[in-house]
């Protein structure tokens, strides 16, 4: 898994560490690493830090910088306040190479904290997928379908979960390097997921279900600085023309997934319907999103109004389920 963009996780492995900002302009690690910048806040009355040092899951020292200072930036400035013979602060410079674990630890106090590459997990995938098992006892949803491959995270989690898993991107680059990855009992399918579902729904014949996010999630002619979401560390693609602003049919393949799948797929189904908040809406997440040419009513309609209702609810803010029975 040494190809696949990570996030990094905090875990706090002394209680003085309050706190460990990375300042990342992304939550993304490429898999070649990064240059980082961290503050620490170590905070306790008993003992201040004057030093440590960064190691690698492996023990291997890691070439750092450490340098103590008097006040921390935003977001950590709030432990400004704390009595100065309780507080230590740090910033701290250094080159993470790929998906590695780092600890640091301090002679005097021992391991403060590690910096944990990880793997996205998509909990609340497994978390439908136990609710559909509650409903359907005796349906076994062995395959998953996937529209937006993206780094292949969910593909790699749900391998473990399902027996067969089909993810669909539409980014040439992006479906080259999750192709690349070898992940056993998943297959990558490269074009428009809108084209691609209808060609995929008509070769299942077991219960299935349908993780649907595929849309446009911007790409360097959007101005990140203003927007909500800050934008992943590589291209996006849409059906438009490249340069030119993307119309909302050519950003989102939604309403073409549901009706392939609500139409024509026989058996059992569940449809987990992603960036629900953003469906109806423009500039919702970044400037240039624009999914205005379709509306959470016609798509819920489209779906309840069908005699293969099962249920149907939202799971969270960003989630809607759908579960349909067998084409009788």
């Amino acid at each position: 898994m040494m190809d696949l963009f990570t996030q990094i996780a905090f875990h706090r492995l002394h209680p003085s560490v309050r706190w460990v900002s990375l300042g990342l302009s992304t939550a993304w690690l490429p898999p070649q690493g990064d240059d980082l910048v961290a503050q620490v806040a170590f905070v306790d009355r008993r003992q201040q830090l004057t030093a440590f040092e960064l190691l690698t899951g492996s023990g291997k020292h890691l070439d750092a910088v450490v340098t103590p200072i008097e006040k921390l930036g935003s977001p950590l400035d709030r432990f400004n306040n704390e009595p100065d013979d309780a507080k230590s602060f740090f910033r701290v410079e250094f080159h993470l190479d790929g998906p590695d674990v780092v600890v640091a630890r301090s002679e005097s106090v021992g391991e403060l904290f590690s910096l944990v590459p990880r793997i996205v997990s998509p909990s609340f995938l497994f978390d439908i997928l136990q609710i559909t098992r509650r409903q359907l006892p005796d349906v076994a949803f062995a395959t998953l379908v996937e529209t937006g491959t993206l780094y292949a995270h969910t593909a790699f989690h749900a391998s473990h979960w399902f027996e067969r898993v089909i993810s669909i991107e539409l980014d040439e680059s992006l479906h080259g390097s999750a192709s690349a990855l070898g992940l056993d009992g998943v297959e990558f399918l490269h074009g428009d997921s809108g084209v691609v579902i209808p060609q995929v729904v008509d070769r299942l014949e077991s219960p299935t279900v349908f993780f649907l996010d595929a849309h446009w999630s911007g790409d360097a002619s959007v101005n990140w600085s203003d927007s909500r979401f800050r934008g992943f560390p590589t291209t996006t693609a849409h059906l438009g023309v490249e340069g030119v602003a993307p119309s909302s049919p050519d950003q989102v393949p939604l309403d073409r997934e549901v009706d392939a799948i609500v139409r024509n797929f026989p058996d059992y189904a569940v449809i987990i319907i992603d960036d629900w908040e953003s469906i109806g809406a423009k500039d919702h997440a970044f400037e240039g999103e624009d999914w205005t040419h379709i509306s959470k009513e016609a798509l819920r309609s489209q779906c309840e109004s069908s005699a293969r209702l099962i249920s149907s609810y939202r799971y969270d803010a960003k989630h809607f389920v759908v579960v349909l029975g067998p084409i009788v």
